[in-house]
């Protein structure tokens, strides 16, 4: 299976961000515009199974269109604990996320979920000194098992690292190596 198989699903467009064949079952994980995350299993009969696990960026009134720039999520890859790392824009909204005006606009938060009971926490907020950090497009895990995310929106574009806890880590936790482009 390629790895940006891409496809429709009620005329909404989109991209599998990650594929995971090492498991007995395969599956592709995916984040769509509006943007919600997908399980996907597309060896599971005609049809691939989709499971639609809900919003990945904050609530926010529906009615009211808002950029992809800024309701954005990417990066999506396993940890070196088996668990699904992605990021996620928060935006400052007055009604669903009033935040002070000491931080930026737009923040880009690290979600951690637990495969198996789909769990979500915040683990991370990615840090740019004087851009914006809330639209990564990429994820990946090194060799020692930490983070990295390619942004893009910035000039120039650049990868943060975050640096994952001895208990998250797990040597080679790159394998299957996760592909950028």
């Amino acid at each position: 299976m390629r790895q940006s198989q891409q496809f429709e699903r009620e005329g909404t467009r989109g991209y599998a961000h990650l594929v995971e064949l090492h498991v007995p079952v395969a599956r592709v994980w995916h984040a769509l515009i509006d943007p919600r995350l997908m399980r996907i299993w597309p060896n599971q009969g005609e049809w691939a199974k989709v499971e639609d696990l809900g919003p990945a960026t904050q609530p926010r009134d529906l009615s009211f269109p808002i950029d992809m720039y800024r309701d954005h999520c990417g990066g999506l890859t396993f940890g070196g604990d088996g668990k699904l790392y992605y990021v996620a824009s928060r935006w400052r909204d007055a009604k669903y996320n009033p935040t002070p005006e000491s931080r930026k606009q737009n923040e880009g938060v690290v979600w951690r979920l637990d495969p198996e009971t789909l769990k979500r926490e915040e683990v991370a907020r990615l840090e740019h000194p004087t851009g914006m950090a809330h639209y990564v497009s990429r994820g990946a895990v090194d060799h020692n098992g930490d983070l990295f995310f390619g942004h893009v929106g910035n000039h120039p574009s650049g990868i943060f690292k975050v640096s994952m806890p001895a208990d998250r880590k797990r040597k080679n936790a790159h394998l299957p190596i996760r592909m950028w482009g």
